[in-house]
């Protein structure tokens, strides 16, 4: 059995978890042992470390990231990580919903995308458009339109057998209108009919995804820590 077969049996479908059991599902390659490991996205994008890994598995998984990738850690993990990247993290908070019950915006024209519809985000510039049309595949993207104008999105960047990482993005001209609200709650709504509830990260420097994630229900349930 290869380390990533034993990882997903041991790596939990929980809200903690959800990056990490993503990238195993999708088949991302995992460095280290069953108790002291990273995981890495299919795309590099992200890397994900639990327990007290070598040094030596964590550089390895390393060299599969780009330049914007995000490296999210356990709490354990925190020296691990900081003795190879030579810099401390940010504390991210994780959030959960335990009685869900939003209800999609009808005030908005909110419509889920999926492939085919790449087209929508021409307008969109980097780094959110390659965001975007990755989601249009792995969940597909809850996008408001203005005026025809593709203007605040919802996507899934993580989904597991239970759960879903929520991201909500809205083009500069057109915050303050709800837009993320809306397309989070079709989102949702299209999501839950799947069995998949929403997890919400944000990290503490990031005041305004907090205060969403209290306004839409979400409670703190664990933390992380990212690069």
């Amino acid at each position: 059995m290869t380390l990533r077969e034993k990882l997903l049996e041991k790596v939990p479908d929980a809200p903690g978890w959800v990056e990490f059991r993503s990238a195993l599902l999708d088949g991302g390659p995992a460095f280290g042992t069953v108790d002291n490991y990273v995981v890495v996205s299919p795309t590099g994008a992200l890397v994900c470390v639990a327990g007290e890994p070598a040094r030596a598995a964590l550089q390895e998984a390393l060299l599969l990231r780009p330049n914007y990738g995000d490296i999210l850690a356990r709490p354990e993990s925190r020296t691990a990580v900081e003795l190879v990247l030579g810099r401390p993290g940010v504390r991210a908070v994780i959030h959960a919903c335990e009685e869900p019950s939003w209800e999609a915006e009808l005030t908005a024209d909110v419509r889920v995308l999926s492939p085919g519809h790449e087209d929508a985000f021409e307008h969109v510039a980097l780094p959110l458009r390659p965001e975007l049309i990755d989601g249009l595949s792995s969940s597909g993207v809850a996008t408001a339109f203005v005026d025809g104008r593709a203007a605040g999105f919802c996507y899934a960047v993580a989904v597991t057998e239970t759960h879903w990482d929520v991201a909500v993005d809205t083009l500069e001209p057109y915050r303050r209108r709800g837009l993320a609200q809306a397309a989070f709650t079709t989102m949702a709504a299209a999501m839950a009919g799947r069995g998949q509830r929403p997890v919400w990260g944000a990290k503490e420097t990031n005041a305004a995804s907090l205060e969403m994630a209290k306004k839409l229900g979400f409670r703190p349930a664990e933390e992380l820590l990212i690069w």
